[in-house]
């Protein structure tokens, strides 16, 4: 599957993959994304207490299991200010952590 996101696609298995819109609040836009391994990411960026405009860089936070991961060898914090190819090289480091 190919998904068009942050204006370059990604490509992945439908299976692997579920890039969404998952909220459009005042400003601030938000996706979500699980893989397989139970990890995943929250994106945003745009609004008040964002790390990111939400145009041309974005904050990525690590969940594992839904929950916010401050323990993994990626970062201990949130990403912020991540440019669309930095959220990419994220995104499959994210995918690869087991």
């Amino acid at each position: 599957m190919t998904v068009t996101k942050f204006g370059y696609e990604l490509n992945y298995k439908t299976e692997f993959i579920d890039l969404r819109p998952y909220a459009d609040l005042a400003m601030r836009r938000m996706w979500r994304i699980q893989f397989p391994n139970k990890y995943g990411a929250s994106i945003i960026g745009g609004g008040p207490g964002a790390y990111g405009d939400g145009e041309k860089t974005f904050e990525v936070m690590i969940l594992y299991e839904g929950e916010p991961c401050y323990d993994t060898p990626i970062t201990n914090d949130v990403l912020g200010y991540q440019t669309e190819d930095e959220v990419h090289e994220i995104l499959k480091q994210i995918e690869n952590l087991t």
